[in-house]
């Protein structure tokens, strides 16, 4: 069962590229290209490093404009799309300690990588207006239900 507390990891014989707002993913193992766009792109984008669903769902509600409930649903009905690809691999609940490990070593990632790669400021001028101003419905973005897209195949058809 998965639950809001189970992590999420990428695959290990999955490759991806982003495209704008789209992510483009092979499966190695089977040869089979898979697309996603504009909120399915933004999730794989977030399994670039392994995350809990509940994660996965704060980042949608901060970015898009979407109902809370309908936000579970269909995270959920995508998680089990990549998940029946064989794209992710999802790791049941782990230990209260697990967790607590797994939330340090996040917060410390982020630390490290704000020190070693900070933003200009020039990239986003309205981000630390944002913060303090808090997020509003219209400054986000619209939501389109997540889809994994099957692309086609290396394998040569036994068709031509």
């Amino acid at each position: 069962m998965i639950e809001e507390t189970s992590i999420i990891y990428p695959a290990k014989t999955q490759r991806s590229s982003q495209l704008q707002h789209e992510v483009i993913i092979l499966d190695l193992e089977t040869e089979e290209y898979y697309g996603s766009q504009w909120v399915g792109a933004t999730i794989w984008i977030l399994l670039s490093q392994p995350r809990t669903v509940k994660e996965l769902r704060e980042a949608i509600l901060s970015r898009y404009q979407v109902d809370p409930h309908r936000c579970d649903r269909d995270l959920m009905d995508f998680i089990l799309q990549l998940q029946a690809n064989g794209l992710i691999e999802l790791h049941p609940s782990p230990s209260p300690v697990s967790l607590i490990l797994y939330r340090v070593s996040r917060k410390v990632e982020k630390l490290l990588n704000k020190i070693l790669n900070p933003e200009p400021s020039w990239v986003n001028p309205y981000r630390k207006l944002s913060a303090t101003a808090g997020v509003t419905m219209m400054s986000k973005l619209p939501y389109q239900t997540p889809v994994l897209t099957y692309c086609g195949s290396n394998y040569p058809s036994f068709y031509g």
